[in-house]
């Protein structure tokens, strides 16, 4: 039950910070530049 308890809170944080990331993303849409220094 504790482990159980344990995976929810890390799916949870993880959905979180996808959630965050694509908002600030979104937001400045510098998304397709990022991504284009990223794999220059």
């Amino acid at each position: 039950m504790n482990t159980k308890l344990k995976d929810k809170k890390a799916v949870v944080i993880i959905g979180i910070s996808f959630i965050l990331f694509y908002y600030l993303f979104s937001n400045w849409n510098d998304l397709e530049q990022f991504l284009k220094e990223l794999l220059k």
